[in-house]
């Protein structure tokens, strides 16, 4: 599936912002402190870090699914999931999350983001009955030793109505 088959217009300009950009994600303005580029087969998609106004700061990822969607990602901690990553179902909160996904990807990345500059990332996405999402991530960038990092884990939710560029 082509990433803009269904252009947004203001997610596109979101999706191809260069680090340094500033935009709003809901009530939260910030700025790109740098950008994963990801791809599989056709498919493609880009992770910005946005460093909150508040001092806070999460992963934005948009991808063309069934349309061209954003999530926001912020980080939790992985012991606070019950399950372990690949399983079928875990959950977190009393909810449970059912596996959709899970393989790895190839990316490369722009600006600043944690010394990661390409690599593989390993991953197993899931999502919970009322929509909300999960989502473990390993990166083998061959930097640590040539072996993988840890599990991260991050929650997500679909923002695309309330993203939009600053100029």
């Amino acid at each position: 599936m082509a990433f803009w088959k269904r252009p947004n217009p203001t997610l596109k300009e979101v999706a191809e912002a260069a680090p340094g950009s500033r935009l709003v994600v809901g009530d939260t303005g910030g700025v790109i402190r740098g950008t994963l580029h990801f791809g599989e087969r056709r498919d493609t998609w880009v992770e910005h870090q946005v460093h909150a106004d508040d001092g806070t700061w999460f992963w934005l990822a948009i991808e063309e699914q069934d349309e061209l969607v954003a999530i926001r990602w912020d980080m939790i901690d992985a012991d606070e999931v019950v399950g372990a990553p690949g399983d079928r179902t875990v959950s977190m909160d009393g909810v449970e999350f059912r596996r959709y996904e899970e393989g790895s990807v190839g990316f490369t990345s722009t600006g600043l983001v944690d010394g990661l500059v390409a690599g593989i990332i390993a991953y197993s996405d899931y999502e919970s009955p009322d929509g909300r999402l999960l989502s473990f991530e390993r990166y083998d960038t061959g930097m640590i030793g040539g072996t993988a990092a840890e599990w991260e884990a991050a929650v997500g939710r679909h923002v695309k109505a309330s993203v939009r560029p600053l100029m």
